[in-house]
């Protein structure tokens, strides 16, 4: 049995759209409505000039962002508990600026993801056949866990986006070797794993990892945090419920 705390949403993007702190309140007060102890703000950090990425915050937006959770988290602080952390990208390219992302600033948390579907990535994937894209990103995440950067890896197999994106359907079964030894890592380097709710809104039609690729992990030694991705407030919390009694216990 994989025992998640559901009071807690791990994983979220108050700062992305509006910009302010009004726009990242909501998602405090949404997250007080839906009852949870914990919310973590993890904004995608600046990438490094070099990795060309156009999906993260630039360092100004970065500064507005950390100075408004860090208010938020005060104001609330005898309501709810406010982690403020970032989602920071894994790239060869990029390591030193995460290194010097944790030395300005106290994250309570930094998040490793892997986004191979914008840059830096296509340019290194476009002529990959679909196999050669799925072990190429496993490489990746293996990788990212052994520089110790991060806390968590978040929304393992997010990859199988890029392979939407060709029509390409995705069994997890083949890969469970490289899920395995994916976990094997995340016990050395005691990183937790999270469960993202946001695929079963997408076309993804499951958790991220896969619900069989989830069941996989059970006998290893790691812990779990459970994350809706939530862009907006009305997805604060998303479907957290799903997992009680199939699999996963509270």
């Amino acid at each position: 049995m994989i025992f998640i705390d559901v009071s807690s949403d791990m994983h979220t993007h108050p700062f992305e759209k509006g910009k302010t702190k009004e726009s990242m309140e909501r998602f405090v007060e949404r997250a007080i409505e839906r009852k949870l102890a914990t919310i973590a703000f993890t904004e995608h950090a600046p990438m490094a000039p070099t990795c060309k990425a156009t999906h993260t915050l630039s360092m100004d937006e970065l500064e507005s962002y950390y100075v408004f959770a860090d208010a938020l988290k005060e104001k609330y602080r005898s309501k709810i508990k406010i982690l403020v952390g970032i989602e920071a990208d894994y790239h060869q390219g990029n390591l030193i600026n995460i290194e010097n992302l944790k030395k300005t600033y106290a994250f309570d948390l930094v998040l490793g993801s892997i986004h191979l579907h914008v840059d830096p990535h296509p340019e290194t994937t476009k002529n990959f056949s679909d196999e050669r894209l799925v072990a190429h990103a496993f490489d990746l995440t293996c990788q990212m866990i052994e520089t110790d950067l991060f806390d968590g890896l978040a929304h393992l197999d997010f990859f199988r986006y890029a392979l939407a994106l060709r029509s390409s359907a995705y069994d997890p079964k083949p890969w469970r070797s490289h899920y395995e030894q994916i976990y094997e890592k995340l016990e050395q380097h005691t990183m937790f794993l999270e469960v993202n709710t946001s695929g079963l809104s997408k076309n993804f039609n499951s958790i991220l990892p896969a619900t069989d690729a989830l069941a996989w992990s059970e006998p290893f030694r790691i812990t779990y945090s459970l994350a809706s991705d939530a862009h907006a407030p009305s997805q604060v919390a998303y479907m957290f419920t799903r997992f009680c009694g199939q699999g996963v216990k509270q």
